[in-house]
């Protein structure tokens, strides 16, 4: 008994449809964080070290964590624009964020504040000195 298959163009579209479905979502997935990481100007964003407070914040931010985070500040950092640090999933009273700031500083010309927190809990930062340059309340 012979079958006769019926490729119908509709059919290989839907596929193809899917299949880059897929493959978008999946670039958009990003492992949550856990661990030691670092906040170091003086090198690149990459593995567990971020150039910049921003592309830290952002990138707990969109991944949110799995576990307890512990950031070491490494150098100091200047900048014109608002840390925001949004809702972070997955934190928890056990599964913090403890950012120590060997007494580096962070500086901010924002007419607003350095750091601003909306919506993120368990987060604490110890020996770090915020100052603000900008004008503005």
């Amino acid at each position: 008994m012979k079958k006769h298959y019926n490729n119908s163009a509709n059919g290989i579209f839907m596929k193809m449809k899917t299949l880059l479905m897929l493959l978008c979502i999946s670039g958009i997935a990003q492992a949550q964080l856990s661990g030691n990481y670092t906040i170091d100007a003086t090198k690149t964003t990459s593995g567990t070290n971020y150039a910049s407070w921003s592309a830290f914040a952002s990138a707990i931010g969109t991944s949110g964590v799995s576990g307890a985070v512990r950031v070491s500040v490494l150098s100091n950092e200047t900048t014109a624009n608002v840390v925001t640090f949004n809702a972070i999933s997955g934190t928890s009273a056990t599964n913090t964020v403890t950012i120590t700031g060997n007494n580096n500083t962070l500086s901010s010309s924002s007419a607003n504040e350095a750091i601003h927190f909306n919506g993120a809990d368990y987060v604490s930062i110890s020996g770090l000195t915020i100052q603000k340059t900008g004008t503005g309340t």
